[in-house]
């Protein structure tokens, strides 16, 4: 009986642990609506410039958080070409080369390398195919 009460308390234990990350948590989220503010930006300046609206442009918007949640740390841009290119595989049905034809068109406006873009898409296929 006495070990039981000592495994409660080993219990007990971690309770103050989970309080002291939520200061921390409010800034990192902060944070984060930061970006994903930037990012969704840089995404409306994107579909502006190069015509996108309608379906493809409500599923970027809303593929952008989830993806910037993978792709953390990214820069905005490879982030936003990364949700665009898998808007239009997903939303937009487009074939593969026909999706790099479209990317490739902004990669020099976004100034990054179509490897960079590629790795990102990868990134978020392997995480989404994980959950």
């Amino acid at each position: 009986m006495a070990d039981e009460s000592t495994d409660t308390s080993s219990i007990v234990m971690p309770s103050p642990q989970d309080k002291t990350p939520q200061p921390q948590s409010e800034e990192k989220s902060a944070k984060k609506s930061e970006i994903i503010k930037k990012i969704e930006g840089l995404a409306s300046n994107l579909c502006t410039k190069f015509s996108i609206v309608g379906g493809l442009r409500r599923d970027l918007n809303e593929r952008l958080s989830k993806v910037a949640d993978i792709l953390e740390g990214r820069k905005p841009y490879t982030v936003v070409l990364a949700a665009l290119a898998l808007s239009y595989e997903y939303e937009a049905k487009m074939p593969k080369k026909q999706i790099n034809k479209e990317i490739g068109k902004m990669l020099e406006f976004c100034d990054i390398s179509k490897k960079t873009v590629d790795r990102a898409i990868k990134e978020v296929k392997d995480q989404i195919i994980h959950e």
